[in-house]
């Protein structure tokens, strides 16, 4: 690696054409993504060795439910899943507050997002663990992600998710996505533009059938103002019950 980096310096110390300079800019492209790559498999190793040596599991967020033998199906199916009233309403509104304070792409939001609503699992703190406790028989608990000391830094890299987590966040068609599976068949409405200085970029809006609006929200970001809406229609609708 630094006898590549040396010949690549050198070649930039040369009088260059444009040949020259692209073949520079090439080879320090490719040194850059193959550290980065060295750096990546690393971080994850070391990961996986920090949840090994807690004693916890890296298991994928989504259940095997070709794990669950049959005599153990009618069970899992009839068990209830749900939170109490007070805990939903809690949870909703956390995450409402966390996706109306973020600006931009937030992995956190993210994996809180995917445990809480698709994976219906409590998540919850131990130590400088972030983890996540199925509300299914067995109750078993995953890893989401790792507060570094100080409680200052929170870390929920991919490294902790196999499969990887869903970009809602970062991506209007994960967003949209999500909005489909939980409420199959909503209508929805996203525009862009302002009509004041203070108005937020995007503003997204779900609806039964054509004129009954659930849910609205605004954000400068469009994955959150889609995400934004789903979770005041989820709230409405838990407020309604």
């Amino acid at each position: 690696m630094t006898e590549a980096l040396t010949k690549a310096q050198e070649r930039g110390a040369e009088a260059r054409d444009p040949t020259s300079d692209a073949a520079y800019f090439a080879s320090i492209w490719q040194l850059s993504n193959y550290q980065l790559k060295q750096l990546e498999d690393a971080f994850r190793a070391s990961q996986a060795s920090a949840v090994k040596a807690a004693g916890l599991t890296t298991q994928p967020l989504v259940p095997d439910e070709g794990a669950i033998d049959t005599a153990d199906a009618a069970s899992a199916a009839s068990a209830d899943i749900m939170p109490s009233e007070a805990t939903r309403a809690k949870e909703l509104a956390g995450l409402i507050e966390r996706v109306e304070k973020a600006t931009g792409p937030d992995r956190e939001i993210d994996v809180l997002l995917r445990a809480i609503l698709v994976d219906h699992r409590e998540v919850f703190e131990r130590d400088t663990w972030v983890l996540g406790r199925n509300r299914r028989p067995p109750h078993d608990e995953c890893v989401l992600g790792r507060i570094d000391p100080g409680r200052v830094a929170r870390n929920f890299s991919p490294a902790y998710h196999k499969p990887e987590q869903p970009a809602y966040t970062a991506s209007i068609d994960a967003a949209l996505a999500l909005v489909e599976r939980l409420l199959p068949g909503i209508f929805w409405v996203i525009g862009q533009g302002k009509t004041n200085s203070v108005e937020k970029l995007f503003g997204c809006q779900l609806l039964f059938g054509t004129e009954e609006i659930i849910g609205s929200g605004e954000s400068d970001h469009a994955p959150l103002a889609i995400l934004l809406a789903l979770l005041k229609a989820l709230q409405e609708s838990h407020d309604a019950e």
